[in-house]
């Protein structure tokens, strides 16, 4: 993946896009989109789920997740149990129902929902903003020894160095 390397470095490279559950996840854009909409999530929640949808072939555990989506530092349970609390009501889903996100009392966490994978193609910028070819650019003459800097030219008179105001 090109995009969120550090949450995933063992699944290779491309551009990738996630459907599930009526929500459609682009971890290059660090997006949620139901229907088109974005969907608003703090980056740790957003971290949560990607990493959970990454790993869903199996259970990962709470130490897991807190070991690498909060490494070198000291976090509580109760930090990551919010952020699971709050990805399941991001993407519809409860402590009940489990239809995204399933716990494993004594375990850690799974991502169950079914999903489909559709690669994204690199897109182009518009015409319009694409930088005109260096040689259009003309060439800027070295300065020689003798002439004043830029920084220098930028100064006052009586400014540079050794001259006393």
């Amino acid at each position: 993946m090109l995009c969120s390397v550090e949450l995933q470095p063992d699944l290779g490279a491309g551009l990738m896009l996630y459907h599930f559950h009526g929500f459609e996840l682009d971890d290059c854009l660090y997006q949620l989109r139901r229907a088109g909409k974005l969907m608003k999530l703090e980056p740790k929640v957003f971290d949560v789920l990607t990493y959970l949808l990454h790993h869903r072939d199996r259970v990962v555990s709470k130490d897991e997740l807190l070991d690498k989506l909060w490494p070198g530092q000291v976090v509580s349970e109760t930090a990551l149990t919010r952020c699971i609390a709050a990805a399941r009501r991001a993407v519809r889903d409860d402590g009940v129902k489990q239809k995204v996100i399933e716990t494993q009392h004594g375990r850690g966490y799974r991502f169950i929902a079914a999903v489909t994978e559709e690669a994204e193609e690199p897109q182009a910028p518009p015409e319009d903003t694409k930088a005109p070819p260096a040689s259009s650019f003309p060439p800027s003459p070295p300065a020689s020894a003798g002439e004043a800097s830029p920084e220098r030219s930028r100064r006052g008179r009586g400014e540079g160095i050794g001259m006393k105001r």
